[in-house]
């Protein structure tokens, strides 16, 4: 059995690992940010009629996909949490906060 943890990462890799992420966050940001500007400066009456109305209204395919990947993120990330305290096998996988081992609570 193979496991591998953050932790188990050599500095050099986990910088680079972290950056990478970093770099997606930003790049994604960037291009939602470019290409929704003129949407949302327009007003409210006239969004309607704009071209990326479809693509861009909350109903819409990025937004709606962008709701659905938040929710999604959300529950992953709680899910992992609730089952790191319940599960012994993966509880001393790392530590959270200043907690780490096996620490009953």
């Amino acid at each position: 059995e193979i496991k591998l943890y953050l932790s188990d990462m050599k500095p050099k890799v986990h910088r680079v690992y972290i950056g990478s992420m970093a770099l997606i966050i930003i790049a994604t940001l960037v291009y939602l940010v470019y290409s929704g500007i003129s949407y949302y400066h327009t007003s409210l009456e006239e969004r309607f009629y704009h071209p990326d109305h479809d693509f861009l209204k909350p109903s819409g395919i990025l937004g709606h996909g962008l709701g659905i990947f938040g929710s999604l993120a959300m529950l992953i990330g709680i899910s992992a949490y609730m089952m790191r305290n319940r599960m012994q096998e993966i509880r001393s996988s790392g530590s959270v906060g200043e907690r780490g081992g096996n620490d009953p609570l």
